[in-house]
Formats: C-alpha cells, structure tokens, sequence
C-alpha cells in the first residue's frame, strides 16, 4: 500500500485549516422552521416543506419560537457556541432573522444573546457566536424566536431550520 506523499499530506491539512470554523460546526440541536410555536398575533403563515412562510397573498410580520432542550442530561452547560440560521428569500422586500434568547428561571427577566439573519435574496445559512459554556440549563430556559416580515407578496422569507452547535 502505497502512502501519501508529504506534501499531499501537508495540503490536505492547510486546505482543512483554511475553512472558516463556522463552515465545521457540529449541529448538535437542530429543528425545522414548520415545528415551532407561531405567535398568535402574527400574519397567515403556510408550510413549505419543512419550511414556515407566509400564506399566499399575506404581508406582515411573523413571529415563531423555538424551545430548546438540553440534550446532554448530565452537562447542564453544553458547550454550543453558534445558533445558525437556514433560510431563503428571493427579495429585499422580505426578511429572516433569528435571535437567541436567555430567559431566568426565577424572575423571569430575558436576554438576547445574539442574532442573526436579515433582508435580501439569500439562500443558506446564517450564524453568530456566543461564548462556549453560556448556556447554563441549571439557571435559564432559552428558546429561538425568528421573525420574517414581507412587505410585498412577491417576496418569499422562508426559515428553513434552526440549529444550535460547536
């Protein structure tokens, strides 16, 4: 068996390294956009596919949440890092955007953590990044509350998935 020659060896660890870190985030929670709660005070929304959009010939403003779950029982502080965003629009008429929030078990009092997203044609992901270990499930409950607004029917804000990860 034949072994790879040094400087193959040695591109293959510079093209890896050359990777942004968010381009090798592990999801290790993740949810599609058509399973989290709508805000009952928001515009008609439809499904598309896994997708949350609005319903046809709707403009506004959607507001959808996402609880998380900690999905490391003994670890009440997982070391997640980046909530990403997947999400399409075709147009700068609509947008999607994301925020990651803290919520205090005892008072009640919330905080935004970071958030992500925006206007204009897009297709993918999104990110931001928050301290390794701020998620402390002992204290605070978090959820995802995404918001997609059009204010014309040819737009199309679509959130596809929400994510947690490292």
């Amino acid at each position: 068996m034949s072994r790879p020659s040094p400087s193959l060896t040695l591109l293959t660890v510079l093209l890896f390294c050359s990777v942004p870190a968010f381009a090798q985030t592990v999801y290790d929670w993740s949810l599609p956009g058509a399973t989290g709660d709508v805000d009952p005070s928001s515009a008609a929304h439809a499904f598309s596919g896994p997708g949350l959009t609005f319903a046809s010939g709707v403009t506004g403003t959607i507001k959808v949440r996402y609880g998380i779950q900690n999905i490391y029982d003994a670890d009440v502080t997982p070391s997640w890092q980046y909530l990403i965003l997947s999400r399409t629009n075709n147009s700068a008429l609509g947008s999607v955007t994301a925020r990651l929030m803290r919520v205090s078990h005892c008072s009640g009092d919330e905080e935004q953590m970071c958030s992500t997203g925006g206007s204009g044609a897009v297709s993918g992901c999104s990110h931001c990044l928050f301290n390794p270990g701020e998620l402390d499930f002992s204290d605070n409950s978090y959820y995802i509350e995404v918001t997609l607004t059009r204010s014309s029917t040819s737009a199309t804000p679509v959130v596809n998935t929400v994510a947690l990860g490292n």
